[in-house]
């Protein structure tokens, strides 16, 4: 599609038409709560030719139950689909009640580079922070986050250091860093000692580094990283408290996590050139 902003469907439809392959995805694409209320027809690619082949990778509705309204809608939309993958078992469990068509979970498309892919786009931040430090990822300033942290990193014997958009909580960690960017992001949680987190993204970085680390269970959307960490056989790393947590500083063992990421990134893979 020509570069630029699209004011509406018709104009997304026009500048379509040059293209075989349409693809929808991912994140919470088919939630309404974050498009004005209604299931959006652009990221349901209700347009373009007939002849085009639309798929969608690792699309997301979040925690949203569909109403019947919502479920016409996709019956209707995901109908013309060739094939149709989700990143939760949630969704899949949830489109396979009111339609007989496959449905496959894939990773989240961070999921599908390595570390070391990921690596050559790092970047050391260009202000001082501890050598060593635990990293608190999280958007709402939870305290749950925020007091493991602390507690983790007096045990370590390191810093807390939190990227946040926020400094409400900067008098209680050590350091507090605002608009990083996505190459310093990625450098941080490459280097971070141990990591701290109530986001889903939060938790897939902690994986692809294979960092010791906790994600703090979300009451409003808790099926993406429930769902990738039971996969993974790291259930035990979704904590709702720390009440029940033994010794917190023990090291992951990602040998078979590993292997089964593996397999999940090369038959998310195979989806998508089986898709073409």
């Amino acid at each position: 599609m020509s570069k630029g902003s699209y004011k509406n469907l018709t104009e997304v439809d026009v500048n379509s038409k040059q293209y075989d392959v349409l693809i929808s995805g991912s994140d919470q694409i088919w939630n309404p709560q974050f498009t004005g209320g209604k299931l959006d027809p652009v990221y349901l690619l209700a347009f373009g030719n007939d002849r085009v082949k639309r798929l969608s990778y690792a699309s997301s509705a979040g925690a949203h139950k569909f109403a019947n309204g919502d479920r016409k809608t996709l019956t209707a939309s995901l109908g013309a689909y060739k094939n149709i993958s989700v990143r939760e078992q949630f969704l899949k469990d949830q489109i396979s009640t009111f339609m007989d068509k496959d449905v496959q979970v894939v990773v989240d498309p961070t999921l599908l580079l390595t570390g070391e892919q990921w690596r050559t786009i790092a970047k050391p931040l260009s202000r001082e922070i501890p050598k060593d430090y635990v990293l608190i990822y999280t958007f709402d300033n939870n305290s749950v986050c925020i007091n493991l942290a602390k507690d983790i990193a007096k045990k370590l014997g390191c810093k807390v250091v939190f990227i946040s958009s926020k400094k409400q909580k900067a008098d209680l960690v050590d350091v507090c860093l605002e608009d990083v960017g996505p190459n310093e992001f990625i450098w941080l949680f490459d280097n971070a000692r141990f990591v701290v987190t109530n986001s889903f993204h939060g938790t897939t970085f902690s994986l692809i580094f294979q960092k010791n680390f906790y994600s703090i269970y979300k009451n409003s959307n808790p099926y993406r990283v429930l769902n990738l960490l039971e996969v993974l056989g790291l259930k035990d790393r979704l904590i709702k408290n720390t009440d029940d947590l033994a010794d917190v500083t023990a090291p992951i063992d990602y040998t078979i996590p590993s292997k089964l990421l593996s397999e999940r990134r090369e038959d998310s893979i195979k989806f998508l050139f089986d898709s073409l």
